[in-house]
């Protein structure tokens, strides 16, 4: 899987920017402690897509000819606050891996059991001191995270009026994450419809990438109609993203976390689907089975093959990216923010072995 030059470029620019940001925080922490929680944050963000604000670079470039380095700090916003959101996914979904290393309250834990003995004790949420330290110090990080990601916003070099415009779009995104996060909670005890899962994803995936997009626009100076195009190429390409994401998780590709999804029992596209058609007991009790093996795991991917839900959400994936790149063709953009808003729709489109 490979980005085109100018996704490369913007990726090696945009990691620059991030480890920088962190470089001055350790820099300029105030103790020891705060330091080394600095480092730990600098460490868990330091792999990722960073599609998001590769799309804020591209928005921005889309609509205005002479870009500069100034948008660089803020582009990094958006990927300080999807990197709280999955702090905080880890803790809910109890997971202890993300991008192949240990998640952020997992390494936060094993900080304290690098300095300390492992303590017992009765509390009504934690039995050991450890798993508590690491928790509570991870939603910590999570919660500076946002902060600094407005940060980066409020200290950049536009105007007050812009600042000002972008900053309440940011907020106004934290809201609706929690919102996405909260409905995913609910349904894990209920079998949602595709319209209720779109409405989550929609929150808890597309919106930042819609918010990606608007702050790019906006400090770019786009009018509305611009604003409004970009905003629905976003909000296609944030769906796209997850359903694709969904069948990533029953590829061979993904390596340990293969079947993960189904583990968890998470209510995909493709669980949605296949289950619309098929009341199958099997692939029911495998949903949700954190011990399900391998041929588990195979059952339940041949009925998402057999009910048509793998073909159905392949085809979802293509018609949000078509919807996007439709989006682009009603306005006249700069060339290079183009080329790479269309780069960002080949990548999604990019095949996964099922």
């Amino acid at each position: 899987m490979t980005y085109s030059e100018f996704l490369e470029r913007d990726r090696v620019e945009i990691d620059s920017e991030i480890m920088g940001f962190f470089d001055e925080l350790i820099n300029n922490a105030e103790n020891e402690f705060s330091k080394s929680k600095y480092n730990y944050t600098k460490e868990f963000i330091k792999s990722g897509k960073r599609l998001r604000p590769i799309l804020l670079l591209s928005v921005y470039r889309s609509v205005i000819p002479d870009y500069g380095k100034k948008i660089l700090r803020p582009s990094i916003s958006v990927e300080l606050l999807h990197n709280s959101s999955l702090i905080h996914d880890d803790i809910i979904d109890e997971d202890s891996r993300r991008r192949s290393k240990d998640s952020f309250h997992v390494s936060m834990q094993n900080e304290y059991l690098n300095k300390s003995k492992e303590q017992q004790y009765i509390g009504s949420i934690f039995s050991k001191k450890s798993t508590r330290f690491g928790v509570s110090t991870a939603i910590n990080s999570s919660a500076e995270l946002c902060s600094l990601g407005a940060s980066c916003l409020i200290n950049s070099n536009f105007s007050n009026e812009l600042k000002l415009m972008v900053l309440d779009s940011y907020i106004k995104t934290i809201v609706v994450l929690n919102h996405g996060e909260d409905l995913e909670i609910l349904m894990e005890s209920s079998r949602p419809s595709e319209r209720e899962y779109l409405e989550m994803i929609n929150k808890k995936t597309a919106s930042l990438f819609c918010t990606s997009a608007e702050i790019g626009a906006v400090l770019g100076g786009a009018d509305e109609s611009k604003l409004e195009a970009l905003r629905k190429y976003a909000s296609a390409i944030g769906l796209a993203f997850q359903t694709r994401d969904d069948l990533l998780d029953i590829s061979k590709e993904k390596g340990n976390t293969f079947g993960s999804d189904i583990k968890k029992g998470k209510n995909t596209l493709l669980v949605i689907k296949s289950l619309e058609s098929n009341e199958d007991k099997v692939l029911s009790d495998i949903l949700g089975k954190h011990n399900a093996d391998d041929e588990e795991i195979d059952y339940v991917i041949e009925m998402f093959r057999k009910t048509g839900a793998i073909e159905y959400a392949q085809r979802f994936v293509e018609d949000k990216i078509k919807e996007a790149e439709e989006a682009l063709g009603t306005k006249k953009f700069n060339a290079d923010g183009l080329i790479e808003l269309f780069d960002i729709a080949a990548y999604l489109r990019e095949p996964i072995k099922v």
